[in-house]
């Protein structure tokens, strides 16, 4: 589905870092390794956003295995928005 809302505690944070990885060589893909880190340092009311051309199943896995917030929603056709945030 398309044109997903929001939670309230997306529409909420302050967004702290954005990734983008458009899947096609264009954008600047992300390590892991860098996301989780910069996860990891988030304080309260804070969230990292990655926008990609998929949806980033592993990511979303690890971060939701590890205790954080985690939402993906299609904004649009073929354009996924990523949101982690530490949990409450």
């Amino acid at each position: 589905m398309t044109g997903d809302r929001l939670d309230a505690w997306i529409e909420s944070a302050k967004i702290v870092a954005e990734y983008r990885d458009d899947g096609d060589g264009t954008g600047e893909a992300p390590a892991m390794d860098e996301m989780i880190e910069r996860a990891q340092a988030l304080a309260s009311g804070e969230a990292l956003r990655l926008t990609s051309a998929i949806r980033p199943v592993p990511l979303v896995m690890h971060f939701h295995g590890q205790g954080y917030r985690v939402r993906c929603v299609e904004r649009t056709p073929g354009r996924y928005e990523t949101y982690v945030a530490k949990a409450i």
